[in-house]
């Protein structure tokens, strides 16, 4: 399969499900919502979760209880390339 990461606001069961928020620090989904499911049966492998604004309001990935999403290749603040 395919690896892939899925954002933050899709359940996944047994992943982190906080949707960016503070108030949802430490619930687990409990279910895989059709999304998922689907996603899975294609043959796309979950790896993981990435990070996105508070409930999925805002068109920047960055929210209280995680902070700013940054490229790991140029953690300086305006780097725009990892090819520098």
């Amino acid at each position: 399969g395919v690896p892939w990461l899925l954002k933050d606001i899709s359940e996944c069961k047994g992943l982190p499900m906080t949707m960016g928020s503070r108030a949802l620090r430490g619930v687990v989904s409990q279910v895989d919502v059709p999304f998922v499911a689907a996603a899975e049966a294609a043959g796309l492998n979950i790896v993981g979760i990435t990070n996105v604004p508070e409930f999925g309001l805002s068109d920047s990935s960055e929210n209280a209880l995680y902070g700013a999403t940054h490229n790991p290749w140029g953690l300086e603040i305006g780097r725009a390339s990892c090819r520098e």
